[in-house]
């Protein structure tokens, strides 16, 4: 898979019936946020304050989450310091 400079690997799998698990690896001076909204998760990366470039010490990142109506829809945001917002990778699992 691509890989980004706030993104290095990352995968998606089924969990169980009713969750995915979601495993993808960021800067060790970058953060987090996990969101939901209309069935469609996101995973918001974004520098750490005071930083303004990521660090090439990549982390393994893990999130569990719940189907929406047995599918993963899941965006991938990674905003440098600058503010620009690179909306990729993009994932859609059906089952």
């Amino acid at each position: 898979m691509a890989t980004y400079t706030m993104l290095g690997e990352y995968t998606c799998e089924k969990e169980n019936s009713t969750q995915f698990r979601i495993s993808f690896n960021i800067p060790d001076n970058c953060s987090y946020n996990l969101g939901y909204s209309s069935g469609k998760y996101s995973v918001e990366i974004q520098l750490n304050p005071k930083e303004t470039i990521p660090s090439k010490v990549f982390i393994e990142q893990t999130e569990i989450v719940s189907a929406v109506s047995n599918c993963l829809d899941l965006r991938f945001e990674q905003t440098d310091a600058s503010g620009i917002v690179i909306k990729k990778p993009s994932v859609i699992i059906n089952d």
